[in-house]
């Protein structure tokens, strides 16, 4: 839940007045009332729009050398294809975490009766 959100759904459960929570969270009621805005229209900012569309180029990218690069290599890739990415910008360039596996199971006793 974003602090956006929790500030409307403060005003919804328990008619808590917007400006009221902003000024507890320390938050501008403008900023708030600008996310209430768009929230409503269903528009994205331009670096949404550019996170979005980065995202998609990296499992495309990932997809296309079926998971076998990291990110260094991913990195130089995306700017072989002509996109501007940053070092920053390599954190949202991991591959998904595969699933933990349990250790193999051991023959040998670590607590045997005595």
């Amino acid at each position: 839940m974003t602090v956006a959100r929790f500030i409307a759904d403060q005003r919804t459960r328990f008619r808590v007045p917007h400006a009221a929570c902003c000024r507890l969270l320390g938050m501008s009621v403008s900023w708030f009332y600008k996310w209430q805005a768009r929230a409503s229209t269903g528009t994205l900012t331009v670096s949404e729009t550019r996170r979005q569309a980065l995202d998609d180029a990296v499992a495309l990218a990932f997809e296309k050398v079926k998971g076998r690069h990291g990110s260094p290599r991913l990195l130089a890739d995306l700017r072989d294809a002509g996109w501007t990415v940053s070092r920053e910008d390599s954190g949202r360039l991991d591959a998904p975490p595969r699933p933990h596996r349990p250790p193999d199971p051991t023959s040998s006793q670590h607590n045997p009766a005595r």
